[in-house]
């Protein structure tokens, strides 16, 4: 061993290959139990103290800095100070230890998946694991979990934004949130480092008029019938017949039809209201199930399977996504910015326009309060104004003594108009 100094640790000459520990000569009054410098084969040069840790007893190297970046004596005097830590128990190398051994976003992902998403309604789950995938695993997996700052959750978000749009970096952030907050529950993030997405500012979001026309709707449902993907085709159709969303019919089951009285029952764990709903189905619809069940039940199968849109490929055996199939719809029938919940708006508005009240739109719709429903109230003014002018045309004429200039349709005539099903209405071919 040789007492260190900066001339001799600047010449001492590397080992030809691995890395060699040079001791510090244990000089009475200056020299310190441990202290030594590292030497690698590529000749980098860094200052350790060498001890054992009092708690478990296991010999370790902790890494003081580099030369020449940090001198030989304040090395020395900071392995003295450190020295003095640990014969009062503290080991300096366990929360470099710690954080070598803590686990990733990545590890804390799949334990969400694991055990939170089972808990979460199919179609929930299979929407976070897509985020958790596209996402959230990308930017964040392999950091640990205690060194995500609200700095890099904002930087996740604006990637988001511009690679997906504004309301897609809500639900990821959305989803991040439960993540972290899971984190703190299972104790894999401490309440001094908090959840980092709790105070990230999202996007604000305004809900859409967008309705399909009557024109857009021959259009659509032409491009629908020329498709190739008659399944895909099939779901749809059924999300524009029932008004329903789309992971509801997507995971239609058939334990919960029943084609012989007419009627989609179901369950309240598969809905996001929270509780049974049971809505009529219309002709149309009824003739896209009983062709869909004939032609599972043909070449000699016994039954039917659980779904009515059953998939080999998906986890959770049925038809999860039909996005693409939709994009090719769009763009075949020239739909513009038409989205595949649009749909569910276009048939709330063939609600109104058949003379159907909010309170039976809420209903056929399965919201859960009338709160919701009343976004679509602005659909009654063309309704109104239509009322008022055959009304103002019966009394203009009146006083005029001479027929309406507007069309007035008999009050009997136009209830048995309104009484009339949908269906017969909205007729798909």
């Amino acid at each position: 061993m040789i007492f260190l100094t900066d001339t001799i640790v600047r010449n001492l000459r590397p080992p030809a290959k691995g890395a060699k520990i040079h001791r510090d000569a244990d000089a009475p009054g200056t020299g310190v139990t441990g202290f030594g410098i590292r030497i690698t084969a590529a000749g980098f040069r860094a200052f350790v103290l060498e001890y054992r840790s009092r708690e478990t007893g296991d010999q370790r190297v902790f890494t003081i800095g580099r030369f020449p970046t940090i001198k030989t004596e304040r090395a020395r005097e900071k392995a003295r100070n450190l020295r003095a830590e640990i014969e009062d128990g503290v080991d300096p190398q366990a929360e470099r230890v710690a954080k070598r051994h803590e686990a990733t976003v990545h590890d804390l992902a799949d334990r969400f998946e694991r055990e939170h998403l089972p808990l979460k309604k199919p179609s929930t789950a299979e929407s976070y694991s897509r985020l958790l995938r596209l996402y959230i695993r990308p930017h964040l997996g392999r950091m640990r979990i205690s060194t995500v700052t609200q700095a890099d959750t904002e930087r996740l978000c604006r990637a988001v934004t511009e690679a997906a749009g504004p309301y897609q970096a809500n639900r990821v952030q959305a989803v991040c949130s439960k993540l972290f907050t899971s984190a703190l529950r299972w104790q894999l993030r401490t309440e001094v480092h908090g959840n980092p997405f709790k105070r990230v500012e999202r996007h604000k979001e305004h809900a859409r008029r967008r309705y399909a026309s009557a024109e857009e709707l021959r259009r659509l449902v032409a491009a629908l019938a020329k498709h190739p993907d008659r399944q895909g085709a099939d779901a749809i159709k059924l999300l524009l017949l029932t008004g329903a969303r789309r992971g509801e019919v997507l995971s239609m089951r058939w334990g919960d039809l029943d084609l012989t009285a007419g009627t989609w029952n179901r369950k309240a764990a598969d809905l996001k209201q929270g509780r049974d709903h049971s809505v009529p189905l219309s002709p149309p619809a009824l003739t896209i199930l009983s062709a869909l069940r004939d032609e599972q039940t043909a070449n000699g199968k016994r039954a039917l399977g659980e779904f009515v849109f059953p998939s080999a490929v998906s986890t959770a055996r049925h038809l999860v996504e039909v996005r693409r199939l939709w994009r090719n719809v769009v763009k075949a029938a020239d739909l513009g910015d038409l989205r595949l919940h649009d749909l569910r708006h276009s048939f709330a508005s063939q609600l109104v326009s058949s003379g159907a009240s909010l309170a039976l739109i809420g209903s056929l719709l399965g919201h859960s309060s009338p709160a919701v429903t009343a976004r679509y109230s602005h659909l009654f003014d063309s309704v109104e104004r239509d009322a008022v002018t055959r009304v103002g045309a019966i009394i203009e004429a009146a006083g005029l003594d001479q027929p309406p200039t507007t069309p007035v349709i008999p009050l009997s005539d136009q209830r048995q108009k309104n009484n009339k099903p949908l269906a017969r209405r909205c007729r798909l071919s």
